[in-house]
């Protein structure tokens, strides 16, 4: 079978190794920067002082804290290297390393990442004042020929990054890449706690970019209470996208290309030097999203703040309920109950011995029975999943309920022709369990399903290649509809390959039609000389035994890092197989070793 492999894309931006924040007190946070004319922070301001407005309803203030409440700061310097040319990317390099002399240290954590053509994280969040700027600096270069700047990637993979002069059909395309990159940073910056800021170096021209991607990018940086500074590294200005992006997430935009230390200097009080605002938001919907505006009576100071924010889904929904404890009475017992439902369990690093568990389902609708409410035809879906050891100890548990809401009949039957396509994430430990799902939709509708789950050990200091995700539906996210499907997905990081988003199917068939992939992630531990690797794809029949090589796929040594991972598309063609049960199996392979196979097995109708 000849292969079509997507190549990898550059590494995602790590995981700070930073504890996930939980509490049980319903509060929205707002951080708010406060200023003065000489652009200092105002310290002296108190709750009485703020007035914010929630979807244009105002809410009373309850508290008012300046000062980083963590105790930590966390920024994230962004070289756009697609639209920087040599002498602005050294300019923009050398003022960044001023503020990290200025800024970093204990309790004040940053990061490199550079886009060109992909996102990629150079440093890890680090307090390691020198070796930030070492990373800085490496990429600086002499500019050659006053035209171009090479600059290595991983493993010295050379990519020609800087013109003086884009045209502006290419700095349009730049820029929403780039749009989709800043939202793949935004998640990943989810479970760093407090206010985030990315400082972004840029010398994009004026040009026009899709108003529907911009207002998902704020919405993505709003979800995670990041904030973006643009920084003009040359003569031109930014174009109003950086502007918008800035105001949006209650950033500003450092225009003066002419002495950026001083604009650095301006952004060195931004880190800790602002008020977290706190006030009891109105009961909504999970999920969902709300305008927001802050105000303050005072003269002669500018304020700024995030305009959204949104009620981020819990990751046990159902914790505390009634239906919590019956269902855990179902996973408990022996009954199968009537609900049947197929399941796919791939899992994702997200530090080592620390996995991302993305549950796959198709829910056959046969069950799923639909009341009159008001006007609406509403039925729900309630599922638990718990990972038990082999003791019987509980090592991960996750809930949710899908609230299925119709307005005429004929979409309730078009609904129930299909199978309910369900993804849930949450995180679980390295080690072996059994996972115990239970499923119901109410009264003595249930269905159990139980089967093996192990998480095999990371440690980190090897290279290491996550589950494998099965899909047949590959979207582009190039369409804005499905750019608002991949980013509003409740509680669930989309499995994103460049602009391609892959969507992982809960059963294992395959018709000779489908566009069917396999999306996996690779993970290389830090190393000042990262070996190379290659993917090799292989294709058993089941039946006979009889195995295929689909080629290989190489993937440049990573740069040093902490902890990253690069996505991977592989494509199988099922077109050319016959009818069968088959096994894909991926190992990574480098000249000191390979991974273990990653497997997923699946049928050719």
């Amino acid at each position: 079978m000849k292969p079509i492999v997507w190549c990898l894309l550059g590494a995602l931006a790590a995981r700070a190794q930073t504890p996930l924040i939980r509490t049980e007190t319903r509060l929205v946070l707002v951080d708010a920067v406060v200023t003065d004319k000489s652009g200092r922070p105002v310290g002296d301001l108190t709750a009485t002082d703020f007035k914010i407005w929630e979807d244009g309803k105002e809410q009373p203030v309850r508290n008012a804290t300046f000062g980083n409440p963590e105790g930590s700061s966390y920024v994230v310097l962004l070289f756009d290297n697609a639209t920087l040319d040599p002498a602005s990317s050294n300019r923009a390099r050398e003022a960044a390393v001023r503020f990290v002399d200025a800024n970093a240290g204990p309790g004040h954590w940053m990061a490199v990442a550079d886009f060109g053509p992909d996102l990629r994280t150079s440093q890890n969040f680090t307090s390691d004042t020198e070796r930030l700027k070492r990373v800085i600096l490496e990429s600086i270069r002499p500019a050659t020929n006053g035209t171009m700047s090479a600059v290595p990637g991983r493993g010295g993979r050379v990519g020609m990054i800087g013109r003086n002069a884009p045209d502006s059909e290419t700095v349009e395309r730049n820029l929403n890449a780039f749009g989709l990159a800043l939202r793949e940073l935004a998640r990943n910056l989810s479970n760093v706690p407090a206010r985030k800021m990315v400082v972004l170096f840029s010398a994009s021209p004026a040009v026009k970019v899709d108003s529907l991607a911009l207002s998902y990018a704020i919405a993505t940086f709003d979800r995670w209470n990041v904030s973006v500074y643009p920084v003009a590294a040359a003569d031109t200005d930014l174009p109003a996208p950086f502007y918008a992006l800035a105001k949006g997430t209650g950033g500003f935009v450092s225009a003066n290309s002419h002495d950026l230390v001083r604009e650095m200097e301006r952004l060195r009080h931004e880190s800790s030097g602002y008020y977290s605002l706190s006030y009891v938001p109105a009961e909504t919907p999970d999920g969902s999203c709300h305008s927001l505006r802050v105000k303050i009576d005072r003269p002669g100071v500018e304020l700024r703040a995030r305009n959204e924010y949104c009620n981020v889904k819990a990751v046990d929904l159902l914790s505390g309920t009634a239906a919590e404890k019956e269902m855990d009475n179902r996973a408990a017992g022996d009954q199968r109950g009537s609900l049947t439902a197929a399941l796919q369990l791939p899992y994702f690093y997200a530090e080592p011995n620390l996995a991302r568990l993305h549950m796959a389902m198709e829910i056959p609708t046969k069950n799923v029975t639909f009341a009159k409410v008001k006007t609406k035809f509403h039925a729900e879906v309630q599922l638990l999943a718990v990972a038990v050891q082999a003791d019987g100890a509980e090592g991960a548990r996750f809930s949710d309920t899908v609230k299925l809401d119709f307005n005429r009949q004929e979409e309730v039957d078009a609904f129930l022709k299909q199978p309910l396509h369900y993804e849930g994430q949450f995180e679980v430990a390295s080690g072996s369990y059994t996972l115990k799902v239970v499923l119901a939709t109410g009264g003595e509708n249930f269905g159990k399903l139980e089967t093996p789950l192990t998480i095999d050990p990371y440690d980190g200091k090897k290279l290491m290649l996550s589950g494998l995700a099965l899909s047949k539906q590959i979207r582009s996210l190039a369409d804005p509809g499905q750019v608002q499907e991949a980013q509003l997905l409740e509680g669930v990081a989309p499995l994103i390959f460049q602009d391609l988003r892959l969507v992982p199917t809960g059963d294992n068939w395959l018709r000779k039609s489908d566009p069917a992939a396999i999306y996996g992630e690779a993970y290389q531990p830090a190393g000042d000389n990262p070996p190379p690797v290659e993917l090799r794809l292989k294709i058993v029949d089941e039946a006979t035994g009889k195995a295929s090589s689909s080629g290989i796929s190489h993937v440049d040594a990573f740069r040093p890092g902490e902890f990253l991972a690069i996505p991977f598309a592989l494509r199988l063609d099922v077109a050319t197989l016959p009818p069968g049960r088959y096994r894909a199996e991926v190992e990574a392979v480098t000249p000191a070793g390979s991974t273990p196979a990653r497997s997923v097995v699946f049928e050719v109708r």
